[in-house]
């Protein structure tokens, strides 16, 4: 896992972008804004987590994120939670 750390207005991922990673909401608030909507945006805040989809199957995102203030997120790295889930379960497969 790592952490990424947002400014207000910063735009983490856009409608369209290849999605890579899954996010916790840990500090601050994001809004999540559905297709290239500019209204009416979800308010996030912590424990919420985003593009869990990533983790089971290519992904594009829907939406856009960005920071409403300083906000902390946590992610984790689909390939990386694929290669562990991978070696995982072919150790008890032997």
């Amino acid at each position: 896992a790592s952490q990424e750390i947002l400014v207000q207005g910063q735009v983490l991922f856009r409608c369209g972008d290849l999605a890579t990673k899954m996010y916790f909401v840990s500090q601050g608030e994001c809004e999540y804004y559905v297709g290239v909507s500019q209204v009416d945006p979800f308010h996030l805040s912590s424990p919420a987590h985003l593009c869990e989809a990533v983790l089971w199957m290519v992904w594009e995102h829907r939406g856009r994120l960005a920071a409403n203030s300083y906000c902390e997120l946590i992610s984790i790295d689909s390939q990386k939670f694929i290669d562990i889930v991978t070696f995982g379960s072919k150790k008890l497969a032997n």
